[in-house]
């Protein structure tokens, strides 16, 4: 299985750091997001 892969789409020889900048840039995608009201979250 090629988790890092599926999970952080970077090669398994990546460095933990790779993987990582893979999540803060999807996170910074979604900086400006706000709660929709009602949708029970």
């Amino acid at each position: 299985m090629d988790f890092p892969g599926v999970v952080y789409r970077v090669s398994k020889d990546a460095s933990l750091r790779e993987a990582m900048a893979t999540q803060v840039a999807f996170y910074r995608e979604h900086i400006n997001d706000r709660m929709v009201e009602g949708s029970g979250l």
